[in-house]
């Protein structure tokens, strides 16, 4: 039973999703301390769970392809969901947001053909995993501002989420490296 917990944590993750962004999207006003603050915690439990599954896996050796694939795309509809959101109400900048969601899509369908087509499985490098960790940091200060209308707030947020694109760009070169080599 203990094995199957990061699974089942990966599964809450994805559970938590529709109810982050729904609960975003149905907020009253940009400002709206209530309306953001739960979501906001939520999608804090949720970036928290995305460490906890891994390590409890690798812990508990209870490692799977589950696991490993399903935790990858919990991490990007969760971003992607709270991105997508936060353009929306401007919360984030427009063109590092299109390319975190780009870069997105890219290297999962690169990894995804790789892997089904040339047999090739690419870890997550270390450069990804920074990247998700910044991410879920900048987009829970982007929240924050939005509950709070703090301009210094947002600016802080959308600085370390640049940064996460830069980052995102690195692997991403990384990624399209290795895949050119097959």
């Amino acid at each position: 039973m203990i094995k199957h917990l990061p699974n089942a944590i990966t599964i809450f993750r994805f559970a938590l999703i529709p109810v982050i962004s729904a609960m975003m999207i149905s907020s009253k006003s940009e400002n709206s301390f209530i309306g953001l603050s739960i979501p906001c915690l939520l999608f804090i439990i949720a970036a928290i769970s995305d460490f906890f599954d891994g390590f409890l896996a690798r812990k508990l050796n209870a490692e799977s392809k589950f696991g490993i694939f399903f935790d990858n795309i919990a991490d990007k509809l969760l971003n992607i969901s709270l991105i997508c959101i936060l353009i929306k109400n401007g919360g984030i900048w427009l063109v590092p947001a299109i390319i975190a969601i780009s870069r997105e899509i890219l290297i999962s369908s690169l990894r995804e053909y790789m892997a089904l087509n040339l047999s090739v499985k690419v870890p997550v490098d270390i450069y990804g995993k920074i990247k998700t960790a910044m991410q879920f940091i900048a987009l829970a200060i982007i929240i924050q501002a939005c509950i709070s209308g703090s301009q210094m707030q947002n600016l802080i947020g959308n600085a370390i989420f640049l940064i996460s694109v830069i980052i995102s760009v690195i692997s991403a070169a990384l990624y399209t490296s290795i895949f050119f080599k097959k």
